[in-house]
C-alpha cells in the first residue's frame, strides 16, 4: 500500500516532489498521509493554496496510481519510492530528488562508479568521436563505470551505444513514461540497453508524452545519480548546460572538453570552464586522474 499512495501523491497537481518528502518526513510514510488526509487537507489550503484543493482528491489520484501499478506488474517495470533502500543513494541526496522513481532493467543505480556523459543533440562528428573514445577508455582503464545519459540524438545516444559496444552498463534517463520510447528512432537501443545489464529510468508514469518541460526535469536525475558530469559538446543554452549547473549545486565534480571558437557547440564548454562551473579535460585519463578511477593500464 506504501507505494500506491506514494504515487497518488505524486499525482496531485501543485505538489512538488519538495513537498511530497515534507509531508513524507513528518508524516513518516505516505500511509500515514492518507490516514490524515482529512486535516492535511485543511491544512494545505492554508499554506499552499495552489496544492490544498487538489490534496483532498485521493480518490482521482488513487485510480491513477492503482492503473500505474497495474502498469508496472505488467510489465515488470520496478517501482523506487523515495523512503525505500532501493532508492538510488546519490541520487538521493539531492533537494529536488523524485518521490517515485519507476526503471526497467537490471543495472545497479548504485553502482561504485557511475559518471554522466551529456552533450547536444546538433552535435559534430568530431564530438561524437570525442565521446566513443571516451566511453572506450572508461571502459579500458575503469571497468564496470556505469555510463548514464538521456537516449536523446547526437552524444546521448553515442554514449549509450559505444557503452552498449564495449560492455559497460549504461541507463537511460527518459522524458516519458516507461511505455514510450522517445526518440521512437531509438527503440532498438533502448532494448539492447535492458537486454545488455542497462536498464530505461524515468519519474513519470505510463502515458506521459513527450513534452520540453519533463526533459529539463529529467536533467536534475542525470545530474544526480552520478559521481560526475562530463560535457562533451553544447552551446551556451543548451540543456546540457542546465545539467551541468545542476550537478554543480549538487557538489557533483563537471568536466568539459575545451571547445572550438568557431563552433556553436564549443561555446557552452568555454563558458563553463571559464566560469570556472566545469574543469577542463582533454581526455578520459585527465578525467579518470581526477577522479581517481584509474584502474589496471592497458
Amino acid at each position: 500500500m506504501e507505494a500506491l499512495y506514494t504515487i497518488a501523491l505524486t499525482q496531485m497537481p501543485g505538489l512538488t516532489p519538495q513537498h511530497v518528502r515534507t509531508l513524507l518526513r513528518e508524516m513518516g510514510s505516505a500511509a500515514e498521509v492518507y490516514a490524515h488526509r482529512h486535516e492535511l487537507a485543511g491544512l494545505l489550503r492554508r499554506v499552499l493554496p495552489a496544492a490544498g484543493g487538489h490534496f483532498a482528491d485521493w480518490s482521482g489520484a488513487l485510480r491513477r496510481a492503482e492503473e500505474e501499478l497495474s502498469f508496472v506488474r505488467r510489465f515488470r517495470v520496478e517501482v523506487l519510492t523515495y523512503g525505500a533502500a532501493a532508492y538510488p543513494r546519490r541520487l538521493r541526496e539531492c533537494p529536488d530528488a523524485p518521490v517515485v522513481l519507476y526503471f526497467r532493467g537490471s543495472a545497479l543505480l548504485d553502482a561504485p562508479r557511475v559518471v554522466s556523459v551529456v552533450g547536444t543533440r546538433r552535435c559534430t562528428p568530431q564530438a561524437l568521436d570525442r565521446t566513443e573514445a571516451f566511453v572506450r577508455r572508461l571502459q579500458a582503464r575503469a571497468p564496470g563505470t556505469l555510463v548514464v545519459s538521456g537516449l536523446a540524438y547526437g552524444i546521448d545516444h553515442q554514449a549509450h551505444v559505444t557503452a552498449l559496444s564495449c560492455g559497460l552498463p549504461t541507463v537511460a534517463v527518459m522524458g516519458t513514461g516507461l511505455d514510450r520510447i522517445y526518440p521512437a528512432a531509438h527503440r532498438d537501443t533502448a532494448v539492447r540497453i535492458m537486454a545488455s545489464g542497462g536498464g530505461l529510468l524515468t519519474e513519470y508514469p505510463s502515458r506521459t508524452i513527450p513534452f520540453g518541460e519533463n526533459f529539463r526535469r529529467r536533467n536534475r536525475i542525470v545530474a544526480g545519480l552520478a559521481d560526475a558530469v562530463v560535457v562533451v559538446e553544447t552551446p551556451e543554452h543548451g540543456g546540457s548546460m542546465l545539467t551541468a549547473r545542476l550537478a554543480a549545486s549538487y557538489d557533483r565534480p563537471v568536466f568539459a572538453f575545451p571547445g572550438s571558437l568557431d563552433a556553436e557547440g564549443g561555446r557552452g564548454l568555454n563558458r563553463l570552464i571559464r566560469s570556472q562551473v566545469a574543469g577542463l579535460i582533454a581526455s578520459a585519463d585527465d578525467f579518470l586522474s581526477d577522479m581517481g578511477w584509474a584502474g589496471e593500464l592497458p
